[in-house]
């Protein structure tokens, strides 16, 4: 059968790397044990292309003699997608930042000159601590080559706050600052909360075992909400120290929100010590780290 040959990107023609459910195929033991077999026996005299079957899916297998690199293609409907296997990790290209991130835990990661930088949505987090949690800033770096972008729209400049106990996050972005409560769980609990505008930082306050009490938000102007874990408010302070009487918080519906979870950056970093090895395979041999 035929096969139409499109590149793993959303409806804006961006490239993308595999989404997390897509990804997942990917960490497939049998399939690993499979392509590893197949790497150990290749001759590296053969730079054809060979086509596998994996339990319906059609898997293309290439050997570059130049760079030393097995590729493979795995196709996902009508989409296929690229990705060498080296090191242990599967990797993707960025062709707009020219950065080569590697699978993790169902996610796509980036190791930066000095800190692990988490993708999602097209957009780069680094994770760094925070009252009570932590907190996932984006990178503000600018693209070498600019991606496709929604009209009139530009990338995410969000924070994402997680709470140490990991069942809470707080996403802070917007024109207005605005911040929103999600819980984490899946499905989760209830809709996310609206907390208001102008949130400059968000900490958290746990309990003795560690698992969340209250939630702070802190504003431009030198006042704060205080929040119980599911968002509703105990009582709001101006920059004077007055107090409010509190108001419950506001559900709303779903506005999405990051998907990566704090607890998903607790990996070996020796995924980094695999870079220099792909660097020939980057346009004009450079890199950026």
């Amino acid at each position: 059968m035929s096969v139409a040959q499109r590149p793993f990107q959303n409806s804006r023609g961006r490239l993308m790397p595999l989404g997390r459910d897509d990804a997942r195929v990917l960490a497939n033991q049998g399939y690993l044990d499979r392509i590893r077999g197949d790497e150990r026996g290749w001759s590296d005299r053969d730079d054809g292309y060979h086509w596998h079957d994996f339990d319906g899916r059609r898997v293309c297998h290439h050997y570059d003699p130049d760079d030393g690199i097995h590729w493979w293609g795995w196709y996902f409907g009508s989409y296929y997608f690229w990705t060498p296997y080296y090191a242990g990790y599967w990797w993707w290209y960025d062709p707009y930042w020219h950065r080569w991130l590697f699978l993790y835990n169902d996610g796509w990661w980036w190791q930066g000159p000095d800190q692990i930088y988490t993708y999602d949505g097209g957009s780069y987090y680094a994770y760094e601590d925070s009252v009570g949690g932590e907190v996932a800033v984006p990178d503000a770096t600018p693209p070498v080559d600019q991606p496709p972008q929604d009209p009139g729209g530009q990338e995410s400049d969000q924070k994402t706050y997680y709470s140490a106990d990991g069942t809470r996050m707080v996403v802070v972005g917007g024109q207005n600052q605005d911040a929103y409560l999600y819980d984490t769980a899946t499905p989760p609990v209830f809709d996310p909360v609206y907390l208001g505008s102008g949130v400059t930082e968000v900490r958290f306050e746990n309990n003795a075992d560690g698992s969340l009490s209250e939630i702070l938000t802190l504003t431009g102007d030198g006042g704060f909400q205080v929040y119980d874990k599911d968002g509703y408010s105990i009582g709001s302070f101006d920059q004077s120290g007055g107090q409010d009487q509190g108001t419950s918080g506001a559900s709303i519906q779903s506005q999405g929100g990051t998907s990566s979870s704090a607890a998903r950056h607790g990996f070996s970093l020796r995924a980094s010590g695999a870079l220099s090895g792909l660097r020939a395979l980057e346009p004009g041999g450079s890199s950026s780290w």
